[in-house]
């Protein structure tokens, strides 16, 4: 992953915008300067990890903040039907 987040990085530098999907929130919420949650084929939020954790109220500072953000913003479906 060192590998990847270096090559994003190289990549931001030069202005370039990279899509990155991940089931990994923490890797989303480290590597990427916006996040995009889509939900069921819907997009339901769209900004900078910390501006959503700010949005629905937690502390940015809290490691399982962005988490519980995920599942704050699509009620804990997403989890539950890819569980499915």
């Amino acid at each position: 992953m060192e590998v990847l987040y270096t090559w994003m990085a190289d990549a931001r530098t030069r202005g370039e915008t990279t899509v990155f999907s991940t089931q990994v929130l923490e890797q989303a919420a480290t590597a990427c300067d916006r996040v995009a949650f889509i939900d069921q084929g819907r997009l339901v939020a769209l900004d900078s990890p910390r501006s959503l954790i700010e949005r629905v109220g937690l502390n940015p500072s809290d490691p399982r903040a962005f988490a519980q953000t995920f599942m704050k913003l699509t009620n804990g479906e997403g989890i539950q039907n890819a569980a499915s």
